[in-house]
C-alpha cells in the first residue's frame, strides 16, 4: 500500500466526534470506562483515523478490508503491535500531524508485525505513588481473575478508542510513540461488573471471543460506511 492522505471535512470531524462520545456513553452506561481521558475527546483522532481510511477504501486507494487502524499525530511514529492483536487481521498506521490530514502510512498484518526482531515491551508500571500502588495492583489482578473465568460462548463484549499500549487508562508517563490510538477491547461474564482487557484473557478465551465477533455471532461489525456519493455514516456493533 503506498502513502495516501485525505483531508476530513469539518462536518466529517464533528459526525467522528459525535459517534465517539456515544461510544463513550455507551460503555459508561455499562459500567466500562476506566480513565478520565474518556471523558475528553484525547482519543478521537482513533475513530476520525478510521472515518479517513474508509473514505480511502471507497476511493479505491487503500483496499484492505476486516483491517484495524492505529492512528497517531507523529509523522515519524511506527506501527505498535501487541501479543493479543490478532495474526490474520491487517492493521494500518495512520499518521496526523497536520490535522485534519490524515494519512496511511502502511499495514502490517498480526504475524508478519509479531515477529521477535521487532518485538519492545508494551508492558508499563503504574506511574501511583507507594501508597496507592497496591489498590491498583488488586485492581488489575481482579480483572485478570475474572478474565481467566470467562465462558467465551456466553461472554459480553465491547470497545472503545484508546491507547493500545494502555487498555485501562492506568498509566500517566507514556511517551508520544506509545500514545497510538486504537480500538481496544473488553470482555465480561454476562450478570458481573468486572470487564477485564482482551489482553488479560487467555489465548484460548480471546480466540473463540474473537472467531465470534469475525463470524457475526456478537453482532454487526462497528465501522463507518461511505457510500457512492462520499456520504459517511456509522454502524452501531461490536
Amino acid at each position: 500500500m503506498s502513502r495516501v492522505s485525505t483531508v476530513l471535512m469539518p462536518a466529517h470531524v464533528e459526525y467522528g466526534s459525535r459517534i465517539a462520545g456515544a461510544r463513550r456513553e455507551h460503555n459508561r452506561s455499562e459500567g466500562c470506562q476506566f480513565d478520565a481521558a474518556h471523558e475528553g475527546g484525547r482519543y478521537d483522532i482513533g475513530p476520525l483515523g478510521e472515518m479517513a481510511i474508509s473514505i480511502l477504501k471507497e476511493s479505491g486507494t487503500v483496499e484492505l478490508d476486516g483491517s484495524q487502524v492505529r492512528t497517531t499525530r507523529l509523522s515519524d511514529s511506527c506501527l505498535i503491535l501487541h501479543e493479543d492483536d490478532q495474526d490474520d487481521k491487517a492493521f494500518i498506521l495512520v499518521t496526523c500531524e497536520d490535522f485534519p490530514t490524515f494519512t496511511a502510512r502502511g499495514f502490517a498484518y498480526g504475524r508478519d508485525g509479531k515477529q521477535e526482531r521487532f518485538h519492545r515491551s508494551s508492558f508499563f508500571p503504574p506511574t501511583e505513588g507507594p501508597a496507592e500502588k497496591a489498590p491498583m495492583d488488586q485492581w488489575l489482578v481482579a480483572r485478570k481473575e475474572a478474565g481467566l473465568k470467562i465462558d467465551p460462548h456466553v461472554a459480553e463484549v465491547t470497545f472503545c478508542w484508546g491507547y493500545t499500549t494502555d487498555p485501562y487508562g492506568i498509566h500517566s508517563d507514556l511517551s508520544e510513540e506509545e500514545e497510538q490510538v486504537g480500538r481496544v477491547y473488553f470482555a465480561r461474564s454476562p450478570g458481573s461488573d468486572t470487564w477485564a482487557s482482551f489482553r488479560d484473557l487467555s489465548d484460548e478465551i480471546r480466540d473463540k471471543l474473537w472467531n465470534r465477533i469475525d463470524s457475526g455471532a456478537l453482532g454487526p461489525h462497528a465501522g463507518f460506511h461511505v457510500d457512492k456519493g462520499g456520504k459517511v455514516s456509522w454502524r452501531e456493533g461490536v
